[in-house]
């Protein structure tokens, strides 16, 4: 839960990124094409990021583009690992086809028009 200072700082009772790493202070923002256009949507996403950030959480960002690059997810992925303290370890065989297995089936569920955006509520 927030504190009342910590409410009183980003001036709203609670925040909601879409992803958290509490005791890392980490937090994980997907700024996908269709959720983020509009400049109202823009303004509300970048105050979320900068109300994190005020509250102590390093904030990373991952766009649409970089989603689609199983290059770029690896070096997004090896940073949060990084900062997560966890060792990232690879010994299946099949390691690329699985991602790109999960990356079909979550662009399938987004097709389809289902809010992959589940969040995770800082209170």
């Amino acid at each position: 839960m927030l504190t009342e200072s910590q409410r009183k700082l980003i001036d709203r009772e609670a925040i909601t990124p879409d992803m958290l790493w509490r005791g890392a202070r980490l937090a994980l923002e997907y700024e996908s094409d269709e959720w983020h256009s509009g400049d109202e949507r823009f303004v509300r996403d970048s105050r979320r990021r900068n109300d994190l950030k005020a509250l102590g959480y390093d904030v990373v960002t991952v766009t649409n583009a970089e989603l689609k690059s199983l290059r770029e997810m690896d070096r997004i992925a090896s940073g949060i690992a990084r900062r997560l303290g966890v060792r990232m370890r690879v010994s299946l065989d099949d390691h690329d086809a699985r991602k790109l297995a999960l990356r079909t089936s979550l662009a399938d569920i987004q097709r389809r028009g289902r809010s992959a955006k589940a969040g995770v509520r800082l209170i």
